[in-house]
């Protein structure tokens, strides 16, 4: 297992900590630990910039600016510094730097405090102007007070830092509710035994059914927060149940069998708007921004909106409404039937719910295909289900019609079209 070395500073101050970490941890799990190891009280919002990106808690979302659910996503390892705000109003900035990437030691529990500097502010003081205040004045407040064991003592308490079988299970968990989520937004509907079966294929760590079982039974709020519910004995997305498509939606899927990805593309599906970019997909959006919209965003828009009307099922009016919504006019009838055709071409080539994660091309090349008959090379007529091949010598007026029909020939199919 790997784990990271982190310092993270309170910009403007001294204060400073050193902690070691998993590298899969979340980011709301390392916000707990920020808050344990400096003496916060988590009495405040909060939320991480990295890049040109912010992540924290959606359900307090306030200015709708969050790019991830810090509940669920693992911090980017790639990104060696990023930023952490505490407290909207005080406004306590952190930097956060990837010193280094170690290998775990198999007696230590994690996260796990090694250094650090200085007491961290009081809460509610106001801000860096109440903290030099406070500095100056003095009035029984340590700046000093400060220990290693302190902090570890305060994971220790939280419960981030229990013991060995602790431990494993709260890593466990973290990996296995990413898992059960990246299913569930691929599946719609995921069945505990396709869980079990997924997640013991991709990880030494392995689980059992009565496990999940127990997980079902008594469902963590942090799962219902990324709107998968437990319903029937199956981890299901909030859209099934909203539309009351949960037995419709299991006959689609009956016999079908289960796409799984890799693990790093399978858990890229924790990110509910992920859209697997196929050659067809790039194929529409590049005529998309060559021909019809000039504005790369809004040709992006418009793409994922399709791809969004393709997986629930929408008709083709439906699709060329999107779109007009965009304001797109069509040159020519020519024109929108080169676009559907490209449309049609990446609706084949998305994933879809009732086929249990597969494309309709791969459900097609794996099931349908091989079971077609070629034409035989001569005339045929196809009739109740059977192909039967017509005898080819002259028919007289007056004989039985070759059809069947029981018919003479001049009444029924005599210089009527036959099909090949």
């Amino acid at each position: 297992m790997k784990i990271l070395k982190l310092k993270i500073s309170l910009i403007r101050t001294r204060v400073n900590r050193e902690v070691l970490v998993k590298k899969d941890i979340t980011y709301h799990e390392l916000h707990k630990v920020i808050q344990n190891v400096f003496g916060w009280e988590d009495e405040h919002l909060y939320e991480f910039v990295v890049g040109e990106g912010r992540i924290g808690d959606l359900d307090h979302d306030l200015c709708d600016n969050l790019a991830y659910d810090s509940m669920t996503t693992p911090i980017f390892a790639d990104q060696k510094e990023f930023f952490y705000q505490y407290d909207f109003g005080d406004t306590w900035m952190h930097s956060v730097r990837i010193e280094k990437e170690l290998e775990a030691d198999p007696e230590v529990d994690y996260p796990v405090c090694v250094g650090g500097k200085r007491a961290c502010p009081p809460e509610d003081c106001g801000g860096l102007y109440g903290y030099r205040e406070i500095l100056r004045k003095r009035n029984g407040f340590d700046p000093d007070d400060f220990t290693v064991d302190w902090a570890n003592e305060r994971l220790r308490a939280s419960g981030q830092v229990r013991g060995l079988s602790v431990k494993k299970k709260s890593a466990r968990f973290t990996l296995l509710a990413r898992y059960i989520v990246a299913l569930t937004y691929l599946y719609g509907i995921l069945p505990k035994e396709e869980l079990v079966k997924t997640f013991n294929s991709q990880n030494q760590d392995q689980i059992t059914l009565d496990e999940v079982d127990d997980l079902l039974n008594n469902f963590p709020e942090e799962l219902e927060r990324t709107f998968v519910y437990s319903h029937r004995g199956h981890f299901v997305h909030e859209t099934v149940l909203a539309f009351d498509d949960f037995d419709m939606l299991m006959e689609k899927k009956a016999k079908k069998p289960y796409y799984v990805p890799n693990k790093e593309e399978l858990l890229k599906y924790v990110d509910d708007w992920y859209i697997e970019v196929t050659k067809e997909y790039t194929a529409l959006l590049n005529y998309v921004k060559k021909h019809l919209i000039k504005d790369e965003d809004k040709a992006l828009e418009l793409v994922e909106d399709l791809c969004g009307s393709c997986q629930v099922g929408s008709d083709v009016k439906s699709l060329v409404n999107n779109f007009y919504n965009f304001g797109v006019s069509f040159k020519s009838v020519e024109q929108i039937n080169e676009v559907m055709q490209l449309v049609m071409g990446m609706a084949n080539n998305i994933r879809l719910w009732e086929n249990n994660g597969h494309t309709p091309q791969e459900i097609f090349e794996a099931f349908e295909r091989p079971n077609m008959r070629p034409l035989p090379g001569k005339p045929f007529m196809y009739k109740g289900g059977v192909q039967t091949v017509v005898n080819e010598e002259k028919v007289g007026r007056n004989d039985p019609c070759p059809c069947g029909s029981g018919k003479k020939n001049k009444k029924c199919c005599l210089g009527k079209e036959v099909f090949h």
